[in-house]
Order: C-alpha cells, then structure tokens, then sequence
C-alpha cells in the first residue's frame, strides 16, 4: 500500500467516525451539516485511492447538500436543482468514467440525490437498502475498507430505522 492510499483509508476511517456520529443527529440542517463533513473526507479519500469518477461524485454531493441546506423541500427550484445535480452526476461519471465498476457510483449516488430530494426519511431508508449494496460492492473493488464499512452501517441504521418505524406504527 503506497502512502497515497494509506492516506486515503485514513480520511475514509474519519469519515466513517462522523457518519457514526451522524447517526444521532435528529434535524435535517444538522444532518446535512455533518454529513457534508463526511462527504468531503470520502472525496478526498477517493482521489488518494484513484478513484477519480468516486472523488468527483462525492465532489458534487458535497454542493447538494449545501444547495439542500438552504432550500425548502417541494420548491421549484429545489426539484429543478436535483435534476441538475443528478445530470452533473451523470456527466460527470461519463467524463471522469474508469471503467464498468464506475456504473455503480453513478447510479448510487445519482438515486440518492433524487431519494434524498423527497425529504421523506422513510422513503430515503428504503432506497439506501438499494444504493448502499451498489457503493458496498464498489468500495470492495476499488479497496476503499473504511467507506465499505461505513456502507455497511449505513444499511444496519436504515433497517433499524424501518423496523423502529413500523413498531411506532403498530402501536
């Protein structure tokens, strides 16, 4: 392992600290903020591993999230800025495209943009039971463990945000 990637599965392990950390956080400004935190160290940490079409999509989350910091769900302008945030995503991964692994990047983090747009935690819950597996498998092929990981318990948080959801809805 060169020093590049050491660095870089260092970023990802602090990342997946704070994404821990965010697990706690309750509103959407304070989610947002904490995640953008996390989001910046995935960026870096993919182009110290090479994984420029992963940096640069991580790249453009981090703009959603300040964009989405400031809007108000169901506006006009807040559908239309995730359209445009999921086509950058999309020509980005064409531009910056590394090969077939780069397929599940794009669409992973292209349908949580539009998942996260809804601003229905439920509904984001579920599709991370779809898109998290797509990042699990990408992160194993470009061996990013600390962001392999923290997809892992991003799926164990949203199963147990399902099932919590469903207990509060029987009672």
């Amino acid at each position: 392992m060169t020093a590049y990637e050491i660095v870089g599965q260092v970023l990802s392990c602090i990342g997946m600290v704070i994404v821990t950390i965010s697990f706690q956080i309750n509103t959407k400004r304070g989610l947002l903020t904490v995640q953008s935190i996390s989001t910046l160290l995935f960026c870096l940490s993919y182009a110290f591993l090479g994984e420029i079409t992963g940096s640069v999509l991580n790249g453009i989350c981090l703009v959603r999230n300040f964009f989405f910091y400031f809007q108000h769900d169901k506006s006009k302008v807040h559908y239309l800025t995730t359209g445009l945030l999921t086509a950058a995503m999309v020509a980005a991964g064409i531009c910056f495209w590394q090969g077939p692994t780069d397929l599940l990047v794009i669409v992973a983090l292209g349908a949580n943009t539009v998942f996260l747009s809804f601003g229905k935690p439920q509904l984001l819950r579920w599709s991370i039971l779809v898109t998290s597996p797509m990042m699990v498998v990408y992160n194993a092929i470009v061996h990013a463990i600390f962001s392999l990981v923290t997809e892992i318990l991003v799926i164990l948080s949203s199963v147990v945000g399902i099932v919590r959801f469903f207990r509060r809805a029987r009672e």
